[in-house]
């Protein structure tokens, strides 16, 4: 881990927001930080604005993504997987939440996520009711 914590993602979201021409961005991968209470929803307005529109893989594993930010990211992939080119997303040992599994259910039986090759949702307190989605 690097320590990043919530005030860090805010910081790193804004900023590949604001980078314009740079190389895409493939492969993010913040796992084992304690990104608090919104750093899923930090990311998913990065990602709403089109700031990863070139990634490939996210890893997002035991990052304290809680019900509320953990779905506000899926439902932002979902919107935007169309765009991106996303193969691979670990979101293992967080909280999802019911939205955030319907989020997720909704993007796969729509086919926007029919470029994901691997998703990883291991120890996310998804039950059989989430899951059913």
């Amino acid at each position: 881990t690097c320590e990043l914590d919530e005030q860090g993602v805010s910081a790193l979201c804004t900023a590949l927001v604001e980078r314009s021409g740079a190389k895409p961005l493939r492969k993010l991968s913040l796992s084992f930080n304690d990104l608090g209470g919104h750093g899923g929803t930090f990311l998913a307005a990065a990602v709403k604005a089109g700031a990863l529109n070139d990634l490939q893989e996210l890893w997002f594993q035991k990052c304290s993504l809680g019900e509320d930010d953990g779905a506000d990211l899926c439902e932002a992939l979902a919107e935007r997987s169309g765009v991106m080119p996303l193969r691979f997303l670990y979101l293992d040992y967080n909280r999802l939440s019911d939205r955030a599994a319907a989020a997720l259910a909704a993007a796969v039986r729509a086919g926007a996520l029919d470029q994901l090759v691997e998703l990883s949702l291991w120890d996310c307190w998804i039950g059989d009711e989430k899951g059913a989605a």
